[in-house]
């Protein structure tokens, strides 16, 4: 037998007693694996939830400022037509938008989801990502 045979069984055998030592906990890794895959895609649904709730601030908050401005107007007696649309646009639109955009891009993730409902598969998935880069 030469060297060469001599170390190949010598890694085989090494090997296998990893194999055997890592088998019995390999069922308990899973299943935290898993648990910790599906807490992770809860998490992007719960900012998807957040940046929610952030645009339903910024309406509210949009919607007390505009009856202000309007109240405003009605005591000065000047109304300049053009200065409703533009607040609208600056103080209403654009910065409900963002949330909104952000909130649904969170919402609307389709492996975020089957994360949630289907770890496995969605490991899987992550892997195949993995591997063809």
């Amino acid at each position: 037998m030469s060297n060469a045979d001599k170390l190949t069984d010598f890694a085989i055998g090494k090997l296998n007693a990893v194999f055997d030592g890592v088998s019995h906990t390999l069922p308990t890794v899973t299943k935290y694996a898993l648990e910790v895959t599906s807490m992770d895609c809860l998490k992007v649904i719960f900012l998807g939830f957040f940046w929610l709730l952030l645009s339903g601030v910024v309406s509210v908050w949009t919607i007390w400022f505009f009856k202000k401005m309007k109240a405003a107007n009605n005591e000065a007696q000047t109304y300049d037509k053009g200065l409703p649309y533009v607040a609208w646009a600056l103080f209403g639109v654009i910065p409900l938008m963002i949330p909104v955009g952000v909130s649904l891009a969170y919402l609307l993730d389709f492996w975020a989801w089957v994360g949630i409902f289907h770890p496995d598969l969605y490991l899987v998935h992550m892997a195949m990502v993995k591997v063809t880069g």
